[in-house]
C-alpha cells in the first residue's frame, strides 16, 4: 500500500524510504520488514548514491533506523520527560537479525519468526517431494 500511494506521489522505484541531509551531507534509509529483501533496483540506486559520497543504510526496525542515525553522527535532540528533566537518547542493543548494515553483501541471522516461517515452508516442500517420489513406480532392472 505505502510503495502504491509513493509511486502516485511521482517517487521514483527504489528510492530509499528516508532520506536525511545534515550538515551537508546525504543518509539514505531503506526500511525492510524482518524478512525483507532489497531488489537489484535498490542495489543499483545504493551504487550510485555510494558514488555521490552519501551513507546507505538497510534497516529493519526504527529502533535500526535511529542506530543507523547515531553511526552517521546525527546528533539526536534532549528528550524531556513529563517532570522536566532532560535526558539524551540511548542506543538500545540491537539483536543480531535487526542490526542495519551498509554492504548487501553482509550476511546477517533471520528474524525468529522469518527463520522458522522459512524452516516450515521447507519442510513442506520436503514432504511434497517425497510424496512424490513414492509415488514414482520404481523401475528394477
Amino acid at each position: 500500500m505505502a510503495g502504491a500511494m509513493r509511486t502516485k506521489r511521482g517517487v521514483k522505484p527504489a528510492v530509499p524510504d528516508t532520506l536525511i541531509v545534515y550538515r551537508g551531507k546525504l543518509i539514505a534509509i531503506e526500511m525492510k520488514s524482518p524478512g525483507g529483501r532489497c531488489s537489484e533496483a535498490h542495489r543499483a540506486f545504493r551504487d550510485r548514491l555510494l558514488q555521490a559520497r552519501a551513507q546507505w543504510w538497510v534497516c529493519r526496525s526504527a529502533n535500526a533506523a535511529m542506530w543507523a542515525l547515531g553511526k552517521s553522527r546525527v546528533r539526536l535532540r534532549m528528550i524531556i520527560e513529563e517532570d522536566g528533566r532532560e535526558k539524551r537518547w540511548k542506543q538500545p542493543r540491537l539483536a543480531a537479525w535487526e542490526v542495519q548494515r551498509r554492504d548487501l553483501s553482509e550476511p546477517r541471522p533471520n528474524a525468529p519468526e522469518v527463520f522458522a516461517q522459512r524452516q516450515a515452508a521447507w519442510r513442506r516442500w520436503r514432504e511434497r517431494q517425497r510424496a512424490r517420489e513414492a509415488a514414482m513406480p520404481q523401475c528394477q532392472g
